[in-house]
């Protein structure tokens, strides 16, 4: 192990990341930037798994916020160097949908809560990443990361459409339906500094 992953389980860690082409539903963000804080614990008697909790702002105006997990394979390549392959995974809320609070969501989500109020569209990203870790010094550590986002998205429409009834006479419908789309997001890279507890 590298000294600070050795001797250390959790850390929190702030970074930076750029993503040159960054797509989520129909809009594509060129040179989109973010910003994370994230807590990891590292499980090195059994499993070797460094295991994180992050929230990240920025992307674009577009979007609010995303938060997910992750989980990286901690592999030793020298006293001061870790390599991590690794995946995560991301909820992205977005400013312009109709659920504001992230509770309510996450209630009618897991409950099935029936609030017509509240009709989000979803969209989680899977994205194989791969860090590199370098100790500079006791208990601090810079890393570096590349990845590849994956977006699946679920998004919720509303359609009028004209009927025209038995009697001849034509009416306006509405309908409603759902999209689901899994496509690429684009490639990100990051940077950052972490403190190991």
């Amino acid at each position: 192990m590298a000294h600070a992953q050795e001797k250390s389980r959790f850390g929190l860690s702030f970074e930076r990341d750029q993503l040159r082409n960054f797509r989520i539903d129909n809009r594509t963000f060129n040179e989109s930037r973010s910003y994370t804080i994230r807590f990891s614990f590292f499980e090195n008697n059994y499993t070797n798994i460094e295991y994180s909790l992050h929230h990240t702002r920025g992307y674009d105006e577009f979007v609010a916020y995303s938060f997910g997990l992750s989980a990286a394979y901690v592999i030793s390549i020298a006293d001061d160097v870790v390599l991590k392959p690794g995946i995560s995974f991301d909820a992205f809320k977005l400013k312009d949908r109709k659920c504001k609070s992230f509770m309510k969501s996450m209630f009618r989500a897991v409950f099935d809560v029936d609030d017509n109020k509240c009709d989000d569209d979803q969209h989680t990203s899977f994205t194989p990443q791969l860090t590199a870790e370098i100790s500079i010094s006791d208990p601090v550590s810079i890393f570096f990361r590349t990845d590849y986002r994956l977006m699946y998205s679920i998004v919720e429409y509303e359609e009028v459409v004209t009927e025209i009834s038995s009697s001849g006479e034509p009416s306006n419908v509405k309908r409603y339906g759902t999209d689901h789309s899994f496509y690429g997001a684009g490639i990100g890279f990051g940077a950052g500094l972490k403190y190991n507890f």
